[in-house]
């Protein structure tokens, strides 16, 4: 409160409040669904039974039950990917997220890290490589109306080093 003080006017403070709440940014969520689905989306609320996200545009109202972990440290835009699991040759199970591929490897990015498999090991693949899919329709929040408003600013400028900014560029 100390800030308000030091703001003076009450037209200052009404300012400075509209600001707080206009530019406030949401943060950034990793949510790994039970079913291995993992969203990078705007974290938005959370209380005893759901969490809320904003994921493209669309509020989606995950209920904790459908949520194996919730990761704040994660930053990115919004993203999904679902895990693919590829069977060696010796008979081990490797699971991960597909990051690339090329002539003769794959690359897996697991939770010890990115691993490069040979193909020439590779016995079977289960899943398929999917990205940007957006989560579960029937987690989707009903009541979000997204009003496409958009608040910027503009300016512009007459003069450039003594002559107007049109000599200097004509097309500006």
């Amino acid at each position: 409160m100390k800030i308000l003080h030091y703001l003076g006017s009450i037209r200052h403070k009404a300012l400075f409040l509209i600001s707080l709440f206009l530019f406030t940014s949401i943060y950034p969520i990793e949510v790994i669904l039970n079913n291995g689905d993992i969203f990078i989306a705007d974290f938005i609320s959370e209380n005893d039974s759901s969490i809320s996200i904003k994921w493209k545009n669309a509020v989606y109202i995950l209920p904790k039950t459908e949520v194996r972990t919730i990761d704040l440290k994660k930053t990115g835009s919004n993203k999904s990917y679902r895990p693919i699991e590829y069977i060696l040759l010796d008979g081990s199970h490797l699971k991960g997220i597909f990051v690339e591929q090329d002539k003769d490897t794959v690359t897996l990015k697991s939770e010890l890290g990115f691993i490069k498999i040979d193909k020439t090991k590779i016995s079977k693949t289960e899943g398929e490589v999917t990205e940007d899919f957006p989560p579960p329709r029937e987690f989707t929040d009903k009541n979000f109306k997204n009003f496409l408003t958009n608040i910027g600013l503009f300016g512009s400028a007459n003069k450039l080093a003594g002559s107007s900014l049109s000599d200097k560029h004509p097309y500006a």
